[in-house]
């Protein structure tokens, strides 16, 4: 009995026997070892954990959890099984993930581009290179870990996003692109941008989603929490990095350090336009200040973001203040 893999000639004249061996690249996920570690050389073609110059394929069709451990680099990836990111990977060119990723305290690197249409699950961790995150239509994006959770890829949001609930997560972006929606709950968000500002098209975005007060836009930048909370006092409010500092110098906003250009979103009482969490004195001078020389932009007091200050805002301002609880 012969086995081979590759051509097999048999020579009935002579009665010589010729194989030709035929190359198999690393990189397929055969699953015939434990058939869950990604850095068990076993589970792969060849025997052999891939490497930075491979082009991974995982489709095996029994559904593995895969946990990638250590530091791993490849070229790209194409998988249809889900996936939990504990060490690192590193993705140099354009990768696809048809199923679930965790990144459980990991790191996700490389500055290849990376769609996940099976979702995207932050749980601890970070998200560095270059290349586009991007969750596309139908698919999802949870934040769950607490904590500042940061990426310098930019993070493109077509389908829905959402950090869950706790009041103790703090999004930061370099780059933020929301064709879908983005729900903030009771946590905050810091847009790190550069270049021009993007705190026009952030206040653009809560408004989409705060749809006049009631919450129920469906694009934009939202909260499930404001649009729950009895009384309705809270709402997202957004302003640059710059007048925050200016008011908390060498400060951090939410426990994120940050420069003097970004934009800055908290879940916060209207009318707490300095964002220390509650609606008090100093709040009430600003926004004064704001209504009595026509000004505009949540520091002076627009916290429905129409544009001017007015008798809306003070409404909204007064409740809260009235009702409020502890520091937000």
């Amino acid at each position: 009995k012969v086995e081979a893999i590759g051509n097999i000639f048999f020579d009935i004249n002579n009665a010589a026997l010729s194989i030709t061996q035929q190359s198999v690249a690393n990189g397929t996920w055969t699953g015939l070892g434990d058939g869950v570690n990604w850095n068990q050389g076993t589970n792969w073609t060849n025997n052999a954990v891939p490497g930075a110059g491979d082009a991974v394929t995982v489709n095996v069709g029994s559904n593995p959890t895969i946990t990638v451990a250590g530091a791993q680099s490849v070229l790209s990836v194409n998988s249809s099984e889900a996936l939990n990111i504990t060490g690192s990977l590193s993705v140099a060119q354009a990768s696809t993930f048809n199923s679930p990723v965790t990144l459980t305290g990991g790191t996700f690197t490389g500055n290849g581009n990376a769609t996940f249409t099976g979702g995207l699950t932050w749980n601890g961790g970070t998200m560095t290179g270059s290349g586009n995150a991007t969750i596309p239509i139908g698919a999802t994006f949870s934040l769950t870990g607490a904590g500042v959770s940061y990426t310098s890829r930019p993070l493109v949001i077509n389908g829905t996003g959402s950090l869950a609930t706790g009041g103790n997560k703090v999004l930061v972006v370099n780059s933020l692109t929301i064709g879908g929606q983005l729900d903030l709950n009771d946590n905050d968000l810091v847009i790190d941008y550069t270049g021009g500002t993007q705190l026009g098209t952030t206040q653009s975005q809560i408004n989409a989603a705060r749809n006049g007060g009631n919450w129920l836009g469906t694009s934009g930048i939202t909260s499930t929490s404001a649009r729950n909370a009895s009384p309705q006092n809270t709402t997202l409010g957004a302003i640059e990095s710059g007048a925050y500092l200016a008011l908390n110098p060498g400060g951090t906003f939410s426990g994120a350090t940050t420069d003097t250009t970004a934009v800055l979103v908290k879940y916060t009482y209207y009318g707490d336009v300095d964002f220390n969490g509650i609606v008090d004195f100093d709040d009430y001078s600003s926004i004064d200040a704001g209504f009595n020389n026509n000004r505009t932009g949540w520091l002076n007091g627009d916290v429905d973001g129409n544009g001017i200050v007015d008798f809306d805002d003070y409404s909204l301002i007064d409740q809260a203040f009235n009702t409020q609880g502890g520091a937000l």
